[in-house]
């Protein structure tokens, strides 16, 4: 994490270094967001994929179990897909929640973005009136 230190000489550093380090940490910035898209997406891929598994397995087992009938069969794939079902509305739920956070994020930061100018020109109009 990088830091004004209080003791930089502003004097002695250049424009041209500060353009450079924020060129960087902008760049920084762009590579977190898009690991973390990255690792999102790599997540909700297992998740689908182990989901597909548990169910083909869960349903192989089933059918393989000795004792039932085909209408048994039948009836304890149809609570199987249920289950899974219930599992996913969850899942959906949770994802809802997240995304309704991500949402609030990007209006707070699009709202943040357009008052900047006006904030900015209170600031300078403050500033100008107090020096």
């Amino acid at each position: 994490m990088w830091k004004i230190d209080s003791r930089i000489d502003v004097n002695r550093v250049s424009l041209e270094d500060v353009k450079f380090i924020f060129s960087q940490a902008e760049k920084r910035l762009d590579d977190t967001v898009k690991t973390g898209e990255s690792i999102a997406s790599k997540t909700m891929s297992m998740i689908t994929v182990m989901t597909g598994v548990l169910i083909a397995l869960s349903g192989y087992t089933i059918s393989n179990w000795k004792g039932f009938s085909s209408e048994t069969d039948s009836r304890q794939i149809t609570i199987i897909y249920m289950s899974e079902i219930e599992n996913y509305n969850n899942r959906i739920d949770r994802n809802l929640e997240v995304n309704e956070g991500r949402w609030k994020k990007y209006r707070i930061s699009v709202i943040s973005f357009l008052l900047l100018p006006v904030i900015l020109g209170i600031v300078f109009i403050f500033e100008e009136w107090l020096f």
